[in-house]
């Protein structure tokens, strides 16, 4: 059974992996539409179909992708995490307010909010409705 620490990783990944694929599965609607707007576009969708394709891909697929890695792997990513704390082996007991433990789970929770941000800030994404 993992300790508190871990639990803690383990929890921050899989409700923010919950929270892209669920959310992320809201933008296949969107691509669809917009896949449809740039196919009555006929200017601008002659010769540039790859280029359109890619981009649709990494808007509205990036999202779920990431939430799916996520949600399969919060266990490993919980471990790798919990091993970057330096000198956790040497604790007797770790508490969650020690400050490297501490630190790593603002490290993580920061990062995680970032990534968010990230997607937010993508174009015509579904997060952008919410």
């Amino acid at each position: 059974m993992p300790n508190q620490i871990e639990r803690l990783f383990r929890a921050m990944i899989l409700y923010m992996g919950l929270f892209w694929f669920i959310t992320g599965l809201w933008g296949i609607s969107h691509a669809w539409e917009m896949w449809s707007w740039l196919n009555s576009q006929s200017d601008i969708w002659k010769g540039n179909e790859i280029y359109f394709s890619v981009v649709l891909l990494l808007i509205y697929g990036s999202c779920p992708i990431i939430g799916w890695l996520c949600l399969n792997y919060f266990r490993k990513l919980a471990t790798w995490q919990y091993r970057q704390i330096p000198g956790i082996t040497e604790m007797s007991e770790p508490k969650w307010h020690d400050t490297e433990v501490f630190v790593a789970l603002l490290a993580t929770g920061t990062g995680l909010y970032c990534l968010n941000l990230c997607f937010r800030s993508l174009p015509e994404t579904s997060l952008n409705h919410w």
